[in-house]
């Protein structure tokens, strides 16, 4: 049982943002910090159970790396679809509604 509940806006968001996620992608990107989703139990069992897939650890990153890390990110991400994408600055939806700002 969770102690600290969310709210239903932000399950409603992450429902959204899984629902967008392609069924044939093999890059996993978490962080070995991530105590929210932890590596163990998401990451790395992932990458163990979708055949070629890339596990890309970055080591102490919290959980929501895209905004606490997003240079690295978008760089391992460009690396990983060989760079034959368009460099267009991303547009990145936040965590949740205002993390953002507390996270700049």
């Amino acid at each position: 049982m969770l102690s600290h509940p969310v709210s239903e806006q932000v399950l409603q968001w992450s429902q959204n943002l899984a629902m967008q996620a392609s069924l044939k992608a093999t890059l996993i990107i978490h962080g070995t910090g991530d105590k929210t989703v932890p590596i163990d139990a998401a990451g790395r069992a992932a990458a163990k159970g979708i055949a070629n897939s890339t596990l890309i650890e970055f080591e102490g990153a919290p959980h929501c790396l895209f905004a606490s890390h997003k240079e690295r990110f978008i760089g391992d991400v460009l690396s990983f679809l060989g760079n034959s994408r368009p460099r267009a600055k991303p547009q990145l939806e936040p965590c949740a509604p205002g993390i953002t700002a507390q996270l700049q």
